[in-house]
């Protein structure tokens, strides 16, 4: 008789390091201490196809739709990448959860708020924000949001829904996400 786990879609950047394999060996070891299946772009039928073929691309984007769809909660690494926010890639896996009205909980090791971290990039490119009246804009005008969130309003929203906190670390968001589909 097979036991059905939990399966949690593990969500993230993780992918890119160099040392990707061991990140999501280490990962799912985690989520089956915690008797879940953790599930990842790695288990995709079409991974690590980066050959700047659109084909490809499709493909890798089609297999993780399947994947997320055939879990029961999603893990969001909420880090910044390649800039001040959450991987893009991250956020639409995050809003395909939304959709599908499944829990999603996150986490960051980056406690700074999203303004904060705007701010310092603004800083190094020496075109500082501006505030008026309590509005913070770019330096082209553009608003700039102030939720005092780890990010963006609705990346850090679709994580703070259904869950108390966005997590300081992975294994306390797997423990949150075996709650959440047990209880």
């Amino acid at each position: 008789m097979s036991i059905d786990y939990p399966r949690v879609y593990l969500s993230g950047p993780d992918i890119y390091y160099p040392n990707a394999a061991e990140i999501d060996a280490r990962k799912k070891s985690i989520c089956e201490r915690f008797g879940m299946e953790g599930i990842s772009s790695y288990d995709g039928n079409s991974f690590g196809k980066f050959s700047g073929n659109k084909n490809d691309a499709l493909n890798i984007f089609r297999d993780n739709i399947k994947l997320i769809l055939s879990c029961d909660v999603l893990i969001a690494t909420l880090n910044p990448f390649r800039g001040p926010s959450a991987d893009v890639g991250t956020a639409l896996e995050m809003g395909v959860m939304v959709g599908l009205e499944r829990p999603i909980v996150a986490y960051t090791h980056d406690r700074q708020d999203y303004v904060t971290r705007l701010d310092k990039l603004y800083d190094v490119i020496e075109e500082p924000l501006s505030r008026t009246n309590g509005q913070i804009q770019t330096p082209d005008g553009v608003s700039v949001e102030n939720f005092e969130l780890c990010d963006v309003l609705m990346v850090a929203a679709a994580a703070l829904d259904n869950a108390p906190a966005i997590l300081d670390d992975f294994e306390t968001a797997v423990h949150w996400a075996r709650r959440m589909v047990t209880d």
